[in-house]
């Protein structure tokens, strides 16, 4: 649709003729004038065609430049749109209000040397102007689209939402709603700016959120970073990790309006330098349901009655073992803990105590740790499904397997040791963990077996459906899959389905055999990417 210039009205209209509300004309040809610096005391400039038309094609596409007779690097120049040529004198116009520095003056030729003729009919005119210089890819529909925008980063997909109005409305409608996880990393590449252009778009979308602070560039910019995720996330955010320096009050008050929405919270304090010092989560973040702290905090402030919280992770070293007692007393509906702390054994002995619920427990041993062997097997309950105990030192490894396969209610087991060592003695009990009766997953990392103890485990758990193997003693070779494949084939119901082999990456560049599709209906390798 042509664009009608309330400022030159007097000029679109034939002076001689008189006014007529249904005859226009369109301005496509424009008068530009170069200009001197006001700044500066230099000669008008001058301007080749060429080097005007680089400088004015950003307004659209040209149709020709005539330079005026006589005159210093003065033109005509007719643009193929008129929007074009409104642009470019929009530019100049605005440029004067503020003060910008110009290289030319526009102005609209006479409405007599414009290239097109009046006409009464205004509708043949608007479609033709908008099948003309409508640009084709607006031609495509809106799923065509949306199907080319999977195939950009979501830096990308801001800077297009900013493009145009058809751009904005369908990324905002049809687009953005759909991402809910951010991560974002305060550093040079991302700016200030570029956050918050990405967070007005996708913030009021976001469930999932992580930030980490550059302590060694950005630390300083941390809050103003955190200003822009505070301002633009809604009520809708439900999980977070948070890598910062907690113990700055300003980066706290900021964060409070969101953490109130939080269900799921990681905090990591970077800073190994500063004091240690005490938040209280439970004040902060009512509504946490799972809470995994790596801060160097005693957590005295959050050792109260937290009703909505069911998994734990404590924070290691810091928390005394008498808040940790305290904490888990006031709060016995947790149903998963991870610790790694000093005094294992008291601790062990007060989970079985004040947690009749619990059904996952991650433990992280250290290798200087005597541990009781009736404590552990205290743990024995009928509520407990998930274990995971690792850093096990050579002396340990054996006790644990052997009270872990008396376990009957496990059916996610991870054992690792804190570093490979020879062929150990525990292949039987290893083979005893796998015949637990609802035993599904199973992980064994750096403990040391031969081939023949894998494919032991492999027959009497036949109703294992996912094993995590890393062994830097055992070998894994085509002849060895190749036996694991029998023993599926022959052990293994049909209903249980393919048994899911986890390796690590440069174990499986070496085999071939598992190439063979054949073998994908018993058994399935693939990449073990776990840390």
């Amino acid at each position: 649709m042509p664009f009608v210039w309330d400022d030159f009205e007097a000029l679109l209209l034939d002076d001689e003729e008189p006014y007529d509300e249904q005859q226009f004309v369109v301005v496509r040809k424009l008068h530009i004038r170069p200009i001197a610096a006001a700044f500066k005391p230099l000669p008008i400039p001058e301007y080749t065609v060429d080097q005007m038309n680089v400088l004015l094609r950003k307004f659209g596409d040209i149709e020709s430049i005539e330079m005026v007779a006589n005159k210093t690097s003065e033109a005509y120049v007719t643009f193929v749109s008129d929007r074009n040529a409104y642009l470019a004198y929009l530019q100049c116009k605005y440029s004067k209000k503020d003060g910008a520095r110009q290289r030319f003056d526009v102005q609209p030729a006479n409405t007599w040397e414009q290239p097109q003729e009046r006409t009464n009919d205004a509708s043949f005119q608007n479609d033709m102007d908008v099948d003309k210089y409508n640009p084709e890819i607006f031609a495509l529909n809106e799923d065509c689209l949306l199907h080319m925008c999977k195939f950009l980063d979501l830096d990308s997909l801001v800077s297009l939402a900013y493009v145009c109005k058809k751009f904005h409305t369908l990324l905002h409608q049809r687009w953005f709603p759909n991402i809910r996880k951010y991560v974002l990393k305060n550093e040079g590449v991302r700016t200030l700016a570029k956050v918050r252009r990405t967070m007005l778009c996708i913030g009021r979308h976001i469930t999932d959120l992580s930030y980490e602070s550059d302590y060694d560039e950005e630390v300083n910019r941390t809050p103003k970073y955190l200003e822009v995720i505070a301002q633009n996330v809604g009520p809708q955010i439900r999980r977070a990790y948070l890598s910062l320096e907690f113990n700055r009050d300003d980066c706290i008050s900021i964060l409070k309006p969101m953490l109130q929405h939080l269900e799921s919270l990681r905090v990591n304090d970077f800073n190994e330098d500063q004091p240690t010092y005490d938040i209280d989560f439970h004040a902060l973040c009512p509504n946490l349901v799972e809470f995994e702290v790596n801060v160097e905090m005693p957590m005295i402030a959050c050792c109260k009655p937290w009703s909505s919280l069911k998994c734990i992770s404590v924070p290691p070293w810091t928390m005394k073992t008498k808040t940790f007692i305290s904490f888990i007393k006031q709060n016995p509906q947790l149903t998963s803990l991870h610790f790694d702390l000093p005094e294992t054994n008291k601790r062990i002995v007060a989970v079985n105590t004040y947690l009749p619920a619990l059904e996952k427990l991650s433990i992280r041993f250290r290798s200087s740790i005597t541990l009781v062997a009736k404590n552990f097997a205290c743990l024995n309950g009928q509520k407990l499904s998930e274990i995971k105990v690792t850093d096990l030192s050579s002396e340990q490894i054996q006790s644990v397997i052997s009270h872990l396969s008396t376990f009957k209610s496990l059916r996610k087991i991870c054992v690792s040791m804190s570093s490979s060592n020879s062929i150990n003695s525990c292949s039987e009990s290893l083979i005893n963990l796998a015949k637990l009766p609802h035993l599904i997953d199973l992980t064994l990392s750096y403990i040391s077996f031969d081939g023949s103890t894998l494919l032991d485990i492999i027959r009497f758990g036949c109703q294992l459906g996912t094993l995590y193997i890393e062994n830097d003693v055992l070998i894994f070779t085509d002849e060895l899959i190749s036996n694991i494949v029998e023993v599926c084939k022959n052990h293994r119901p049909s209903s249980s389905g393919a048994l899911h082999l986890y390796l690590r990456k440069y174990v499986l560049t070496k085999l071939h055999v598992y190439q063979n599709k054949e073998f994908e209906r018993y058994l399935q390798l693939k990449v073990w990417a776990r840390i």
